[in-house]
């Protein structure tokens, strides 16, 4: 018996499937595959990193992973695996944010996507690197910027106030 050091998309792909079979409701491929997408998302949101090492593929449906793609095409069973108490966070709150949505309402969702907006190309499937797109950062920003409260570095020429644009010196009569 083999023990896996890393759960794969078709880990996480078995996990949803069970999932729906358990709340007795069926997943379409598109489905699956964007709902393996935003799981991915939430988890570079929610923790940092990735929960599912792989990258996917943008086109017209959203964003599939390739080896889940094949393993559906060809009916392979697909197993579970041992997941950490985040993971299994994640996907439950992806489960229940978007398993009660139509496949056209999750399609809605992923189209709204900046990530999806900007690799989608008509008729051409493009790889995409779901770590490369970080909410995270224009969540800090955003935060930052309502709190009013720079950051503040000592440089040689005194104290700079810095920001995503241009450093910019501070006046020392505030």
């Amino acid at each position: 018996m083999t023990v896996q050091v890393v759960n794969s998309a078709i880990h996480f792909a078995a996990w949803f499937i069970q999932r729906a079979a358990k709340s007795r409701r069926e997943l379409s491929n598109i489905e699956l595959q964007n709902m393996l997408f935003l799981a991915q998302l939430h988890y570079g949101i929610t923790n940092g990193g990735t929960l599912i090492p792989s990258m996917f593929v943008c086109y017209r449906n959203g964003f599939y992973e390739p080896n889940v793609k094949q393993a559906l095409k060809f009916n392979l069973s697909l197993e579970t695996g041992k997941f950490q108490n985040e993971e299994l966070e994640v996907l439950e709150n992806v489960w229940n944010k978007y398993s009660s949505l139509t496949e056209d309402e999750i399609l809605t969702q992923v189209w709204a996507l900046s990530l999806w907006k900007n690799n989608y190309r008509q008729n051409n499937e493009v790889i995409v690197n779901p770590l490369e797109y970080t909410p995270r950062k224009s969540l800090r920003l955003s935060s930052a910027r309502s709190e009013n409260k720079a950051k503040i570095r000592l440089s040689q020429n005194g104290p700079v106030e810095v920001s995503p644009w241009c450093p910019r010196k501070v006046n020392k009569k505030k």
